[in-house]
């Protein structure tokens, strides 16, 4: 009855104690075999899209691994140029979504009324140039995920409405009055520290809450010079291929 709930072996009293060493040795073999094979899975994971050797790289990949399974929501923290949004591509392609669509969306690159609109698309005729209604980018990673980078910078009154879209999980498109459900997993990367945000009055405490369900650190090369080596023989290679 034991090992039909999940024990790995029974003892009948009175028991040997080199058989308990054996099936303890055992365990141990199937433990770390079960480790390895999650460090190698997180490896490969990870490998598609960034060249590393470092542990802390490693313990990166090892995150990725378990939580892009898990369809939580992501938030990537890190300074400009670490590899975030590689980071957020090997969080896709580990997942069950991976052939589902993969949508980017740059929060600092447009005004609040466009990113708006762009997010969750508009109603023909809801502003000055709107010749025809849009789905927005919400809606077309429907199914899939949707990375937010720079989610540091994005308006304030648009951070009330993706918080509306992370409760209700439906977005309505601006110039509309009905909401459409969506099923997009939401991954967002910023290299801003938004909790001094939340202090400064320029993120909403709730936004940030509902978005650091899981957080990945992406740490800067200068505290992993291990993977310094390896990033030059790749990009050596590639210009070699490249220029000839």
């Amino acid at each position: 009855d034991a090992m039909k709930r999940g024990a790995l072996d029974y003892f009948a009293k009175p028991f040997d104690p080199e058989d308990v060493m054996r099936v303890v040795g055992r365990s141990l073999r199937s433990w770390r075999l079960e480790r390895d094979n999650l460090r190698l899975a997180a490896e490969l994971a990870l490998s598609r899209t960034m060249v590393f050797r470092s542990k802390a790289m490693l313990e990166v990949a090892t995150l990725v691994q378990r939580v892009a399974a898990r369809d939580v929501t992501i938030l990537i923290t890190g300074e400009s140029g670490t590899g975030k949004e590689l980071v957020a591509r090997a969080v896709v392609q580990a997942s069950a979504r991976a052939s589902a669509p993969y949508v980017r969306f740059n929060c600092a690159a447009l005004a609040r009324e466009l990113a708006e609109a762009e997010l969750f698309g508009h109603a023909r005729g809801a502003f000055t140039g709107a010749d025809r209604a849009r789905r927005g980018l919400f809606r077309e990673a429907d199914g899939g995920t949707i990375l937010l980078d720079e989610i540091g910078d994005l308006d304030l009154q648009v951070q009330g409405a993706l918080l509306r879209v992370l409760q209700e999980r439906e977005v309505r498109p601006v110039g509309e009055d009905h909401a459409t459900a969506i099923d997009t997993r939401i991954v967002a990367a910023t290299h801003r520290d938004l909790d001094a945000q939340v202090a400064a009055g320029r993120f909403r405490q709730d936004l940030l809450y509902r978005l650091n369900v899981v957080n990945i650190h992406v740490p800067p090369l200068r505290e992993r010079p291990a993977d310094i080596a390896p990033l030059a023989h790749h990009f050596c290679a590639q210009f070699t291929k490249r220029f000839g």
